[in-house]
């Protein structure tokens, strides 16, 4: 994957950073839905930092025909951080199947704004 594009910011935690565990999912998911906000903002950075190269992956795979790739990156972490607000482990998913919906979602409204503020258009087909 070509990833020389990218902010030294988002190179650091794909080269560093290793995959959660389900049991580490399953912690997190707790911690993000638990009463102390200061342990739930750490557990969504963390779901963000351990899939950060999900991010990169999709958008490098489904959107290469984009110029804006650190734009792109950016909408992904926003992706990120939306699925790991709303994550519930009890469910069975794994984060990274939950959080690709987010990621590619991030991007189609950005698109429909898009489409919006230039051409006038109230819908996307």
């Amino acid at each position: 994957m070509d990833t020389a594009f990218f902010p030294t910011f988002y190179s650091k935690f794909m080269d560093s950073t290793p995959l959660l565990t389900r049991e580490e999912e399953i912690e997190l998911s707790k911690d993000v839905h638990g009463k102390c906000n200061k342990k739930s903002k750490k557990a969504i950075d963390k779901f963000v930092e351990s899939n950060i190269k999900l991010a990169v992956k999709i958008v490098v795979d489904e959107f290469s025909w984009f110029s804006e790739k650190q734009d792109l990156v950016s909408e992904a972490v926003l992706g990120l951080q939306q699925a790991a607000k709303n994550y519930d482990a009890k469910f069975g998913a794994k984060f990274s199947t939950y959080s690709a919906y987010y990621i590619r979602r991030k991007r189609s409204e950005e698109h429909t704004s898009e489409l919006q503020s230039r051409f006038g258009i109230s819908y996307a087909v």
